[in-house]
């Protein structure tokens, strides 16, 4: 039946003469159907735009004037655009509806074979120098927006929908145009105005996603991402190392300036020569690149299908807290995302190579082996003979279990778990603490193993909504959860600085804290509660006994990491390059160790500060 176009679309109704039939993508911009056109018989990709995206003046002129020239933009690689226009208060646009996935979906399966990687992304490369030539930036170059036919044919799809809008009454526009965190340009995040070399270090981002497997700064909160972004250096194997620190550059200027550019010099890099187009299924070549990334945690830079393992580019550190001296050093691998301790060993995870480290301890030295972690591990815990590693692979968290003595797998955690957006994990006593969201909502689970093969969730606490956010911020991305003797812990995220104080008995939440910084890290100790500030550059404590937020410690540029030892309270300062320690009495910074690498993660243990980081 006919549909109002200000009414909530729904399958089966009509609009604008186009039949939905089937919704296949939701987002903060809006919704986008696959929806038939009468007139012209034929399937299209029908994107309806949110309702107040049309009642801001300068975004709705801005997108009628650019999808006039996005429609004249005649280039093989762009989606074709059929129609575009206003009707009813809201915005639409119809293309071409393509048979097939999108490069998200591809990647699901591993990192690519560096030919296809360099293939698919030249062709994206090709589109973005086409647009930009007719003054067309995209703003969104993701994995999702990259679609792909049967023939591993690109076309590039949702150009110019994301641009920030300055100023105005329109806080949930400014929230939703900001792009996509894993693949956002440093003068996006700044809020500054933007050129295509915004989109060439996001396409950037995406060769880095195809040749690794990941995002190159995967971190546990969008916050920690926007702060990487800014700040940090991308950590890649030897051969991709002068190739991405162009790519990623932080200023403009100092990026390559066209997409042919760039992947002239990927190729280059990777010794690929010019590409030779083959047309077989993209199905099939999922299958076959799933296997081989299953089949080794290699990535795959050389041509013939051989692998080469990164060389190691982070460093474990042990410093002594009498002499405040680094007294150890060990090669792990790149990335360190957590250090945990217990059942006799420590615990390394690192994201770059999937790898878990244990540090195994002498008398006057220690050890670091490097163990397989499955996919991209954001954290490690142990607990009752077990360690658990949450991990995230896209958009899909887990926490699996491994033996403490073997490391063999004990099996992954059932129960929802598994289908969560991961987070952080802790643990304290024994009992292990993880934070994550489920279809937009936040919870802390209690893990533990279950009377079989593998665990099991034995308590859920739910956290509070995010509000009052705007209605775009629909989930939580937790920074940080740190447990005590008697509450745990969680931090929030990049848009809700709070700091969730649950009572496991009561198996609730019972103190909300407010602060002025969006969190980072967080640890309890010492008779307080510890928040890391990565952006704002300090340090806070909360009173547990009031729940009131002070002192606030200024700990130079990039604090992430914190830990509570015997009378020290330590901060991993990433970009200052050093460990800053405070006396939790008189809330003094007493020292500041500088060092060799950028710390991430910093913990106390068996008479040590134990410091992970990055040694580029």
């Amino acid at each position: 039946m006919p549909l109002s176009i200000s009414a909530d679309p729904k399958v089966g109704s009509e609009l604008l003469g186009y039949h939905l039939e089937e919704l296949i993508g939701r987002g903060g911009m809006g919704v986008v159907f696959r929806a038939r056109d009468q007139r012209l018989e034929r399937n299209v990709a029908l994107k309806l735009l949110a309702p107040e995206l049309a009642s801001d003046e300068r975004f709705r002129s801005r997108f009628l004037r650019e999808s006039v020239l996005l429609a004249s933009l005649d280039h093989p690689n762009v989606i074709p655009i059929y129609d575009a226009g206003e009707a009813g208060g809201r915005l639409f646009i119809a293309m071409r509806y393509v048979e097939g996935g999108d490069l998200h979906d591809l990647l699901r399966a591993g990192p690519l074979e560096p030919e296809l990687a360099l293939e698919l992304c030249s062709q994206v490369a090709e589109a973005l120098d086409a647009a930009h030539e007719r003054g067309l930036v995209h703003r969104d170059v993701k994995p999702s927006n990259v679609l792909l036919d049967g023939n591993r044919h690109v076309y590039l799809a949702d150009f110019g929908l994301t641009r920030h809008i300055a100023g105005g009454d329109a806080p949930a526009l400014e929230a939703r145009s900001l792009g996509t965190i894993d693949y956002i340009a440093p003068e996006q995040i700044r809020g500054e105005e933007t050129d295509g070399r915004a989109d060439l270090y996001s396409l950037g981002c995406l060769l880095y996603e195809c040749l690794t497997g990941c995002p190159p700064f995967r971190r546990t909160s969008d916050l920690a991402v926007a702060f990487a972004h800014l700040e940090e250096e991308p950590s890649a194997p030897s051969e991709l190392e002068e190739l991405m620190k162009k790519a990623l550059a932080k200023a403009p200027e100092d990026r390559y300036q066209s997409g042919e550019g760039l992947v002239s010099a990927a190729r280059a890099a990777l010794r690929l020569d010019a590409p030779r187009r083959r047309r077989w299924p993209l199905v099939v070549a999922a299958v076959v690149f799933g296997l081989v990334a299953a089949g080794s945690l290699a990535i795959l830079l050389t041509r013939g299908g051989s692998t080469a393992r990164a060389a190691p580019t982070g460093r474990l550190l042990r410093i002594d807290p009498q002499s405040n001296r680094v007294t150890g050093t060990h090669d792990i691998g790149g990335d360190p995302t957590a250090i945990a301790f217990g059942d006799g060993h420590g615990w390394v995870s690192t994201r770059l190579d999937r790898r878990l480290w244990r540090i195994d301890l002498r008398p006057t030295a220690f050890d670091a082996k490097p163990f397989p972690a499955g996919s991209y591990p954001l954290g490690v815990a142990v607990g009752g003979g077990e360690v658990y590693v949450p991990e995230r692979s896209g958009l899909d968290g887990a926490v699996n279990m491994l033996d403490a003595a073997s490391v063999q797998p004990v099996g992954p955690i059932p129960t929802g778990v598994g289908d969560a957006f991961g987070g952080p994990i802790t643990s304290r006593g024994g009992r292990v603490w993880y934070a994550e969201e489920l279809a937009g909502k936040g919870r802390v689970v209690r893990l533990e193993r279950g009377s079989g093969a593998g665990g099991r969730v034995a308590v859920r606490i739910p956290i509070p909504d995010p509000q009052p956010l705007n209605e775009t911020h629909i989930r939580l991305d937790f920074a940080d959860i740190a447990a005590g003797p008697h509450d745990v812990w969680v931090a929030g995220d990049a848009l809700d600085r709070r700091i969730f104080r649950i009572d496991p008995q009561r198996k609730r939440v019972v103190a909300q804290i407010h602060l002025p910084f969006s969190p980072d890290g967080i640890a309890v100790g010492d008779g307080g509660v510890w928040v890391t500030g990565q952006l704002a550059n300090v340090v806070a404590r909360i009173d547990p006994v009031t729940n009131r937020v002070g002192p606030i410690i200024d700990v130079g540029r990039g604090p992430t990491g914190v830990a509570v030892g015997p009378d020290s309270v330590w901060v991993a300062n990433t970009v200052g390059r050093s460990i800053w320690r405070i006396n939790p009495v008189s809330n003094q910074i007493v020292k500041r160790i500088p060092l060799k690498v950028r710390p991430k993660t910093v913990t106390v243990a068996n008479g040590a500060v134990w410091v992970a980081g990055s040694a580029s």
